[in-house]
């Protein structure tokens, strides 16, 4: 991904999708806007996207089944036009970023073996729908003090989920699941 380093706006989506030697995606750290969806899936040894953390706006982010991806930051990412999907990387331990993610319609994790903690999210305000479950090994979800309404706050199936810190400033909820 080296020749890529002055990239600073895609007009479309990337995907980078089923590769063996890839560790992280450093050479794209001048990225600030893609347009359309990041498919980040399949990936055997991809162990960091931090190379994305000056991102600001994506379409729809899709992170499926990289075997050593262990947390995913996005530290600058604004908004998300559609979802967010954390879904089958069975080494993520902890998500811990999204500190300037203000709105995406759907945030979705589910299905990743060993992750524990779910903490971020200071600044989210607007978001549908939240979908956490299948997380065998989540003990704590903690973040979301500004978000006053969603359509659906589904928490379920995460058998060690011991602490729910956070959306203090929830009002309305169309539809909430807990279980």
């Amino acid at each position: 991904l080296d020749g890529l380093n002055q990239l600073e706006v895609l007009g479309g989506g990337i995907s980078i999708d089923e590769t063996v030697s890839l560790k992280n995606l450093d050479a794209l750290g001048n990225l600030k806007e893609i347009k359309g969806t990041i498919f980040i899936n399949n990936n055997q040894s991809l162990e960091s996207i931090s190379g994305l953390d000056n991102l600001d706006f994506a379409a729809t982010i899709e992170i499926i089944n990289n075997a050593a991806l262990k947390d995913i930051p996005f530290k600058n990412l604004h908004l998300v036009k559609s979802s967010i999907l954390i879904q089958k990387n069975p080494n993520l331990t902890t998500i811990n970023g999204f500190e300037s993610l203000v709105q995406v319609q759907r945030l979705r994790i589910d299905s990743n073996a060993i992750l524990a903690n779910i903490q971020g999210f200071p600044l989210l305000e607007q978001t549908d729908y939240i979908n956490i479950f299948k997380n065998p090994q989540l003990i704590n979800i903690s973040g979301g003090p500004l978000l006053k309404n969603t359509v659906a706050l589904e928490i379920r199936n995460n058998q060690k989920l011991i602490s729910i810190d956070g959306f203090e400033s929830l009002e309305t909820v169309q539809s909430f699941s807990f279980f």
